[in-house]
């Protein structure tokens, strides 16, 4: 085993091997050993890569470091790399920069928006920015078309909007449009709604079923709706529905006219013409 041949060799930086000492066998190269140590004057010199800081430009150029150190610029949050000496020498200086991530597997590098928008119950949602689903509607009253702008929309099955409308409709088989996404017709229990089902300065809730608008929740719809004047003037010849607003202003209306106001299951005796009967039978 003493007279295999042997070459003790360094890695280098070119992925190479370097010849560190000239010996031949193993028994040569063991004999370079003390203590299981080589000698280290046998060994090539070490890169050892220095962090060190500097407030300003002068200061980097006055640093005793080597080529391969790192300066950080603590003037400008900005990490410089010696690539050659001498290090006063400002062109041997080059900017540390690191790459920004700007995805993670399919996802955006910040956490402050989506790489990809959702839809939010018909609303684009990227997390840059808070959505809603509140509207406003102004269309008059006798237009068939009510339309509506709300940020983000895009019409889809399952879309849901929340619309104030500020004037009572009187249309019969009104349409919704929001955002130009198109006019849909607007149903309720599976039905067409009618004029005076959308009232001013009251909310609906409706969504989309890949067809038309849905009203949700509870609508009186089985008495006509009736108007102050027709109150006022006790010209409604059937049962109808009263707004409770509208009934303030009948019974104030009626007050002033000396009509007697009735409540109660029985029908007043001896009515005159403009009394009021709020019938309980058919509440």
């Amino acid at each position: 085993m003493a007279n295999v041949p042997v070459t003790l060799k360094a890695r280098n930086a070119s992925s190479g091997w370097d010849a560190i000492y000239p010996k031949t066998t193993l028994a040569q190269i063991i004999g370079l050993i003390s203590g299981d140590k080589i000698d280290p004057s046998l060994m090539p010199d070490l890169a050892v890569t220095h962090v060190v800081e500097a407030a300003s430009q002068t200061a980097m150029l006055a640093l005793s470091v080597q080529q391969g150190d790192l300066c950080f610029r603590t003037d400008e949050s900005k990490v410089y790399i010696l690539v050659a000496e001498p290090a006063s020498t400002l062109a041997n200086w080059k900017q540390w920069t690191v790459p920004v991530q700007t995805s993670v597997s399919g996802n955006a590098g910040t956490a402050t928006k989506l790489a990809t928008a959702r839809a939010v119950d018909g609303v684009s949602f990227d997390g840059s920015a808070d959505i809603s689903h509140y509207a406003t509607c102004s269309t008059a009253a006798a237009t068939v078309e009510k339309t509506a702008a709300l940020t983000g929309f895009a019409l889809a099955t399952g879309a849901i909007v929340k619309v104030k409308f500020t004037v009572t409709n009187t249309a019969n088989n009104p349409t919704l449009n929001i955002s130009g996404t198109g006019a849909k017709a607007i149903y309720y229990h599976n039905a067409a709604i009618v004029a005076a089902m959308l009232a001013a300065n009251r909310f609906y809730e409706f969504v989309y079923n890949g067809t038309q608008w849905e009203l949700l929740g509870d609508v009186d719809t089985q008495y006509a709706a009736m108007s102050v004047a027709e109150g006022t003037a006790g010209t409604a010849t059937t049962s109808r529905a009263v707004r409770a607003d509208y009934l303030q202003q009948i019974i104030d209306a009626r007050i002033l006219t000396n009509a007697r106001i009735t409540a109660g299951a029985t029908e007043p005796s001896s009515p005159n013409t403009g009394d009021i009967w709020l019938d309980y039978n058919n509440a």
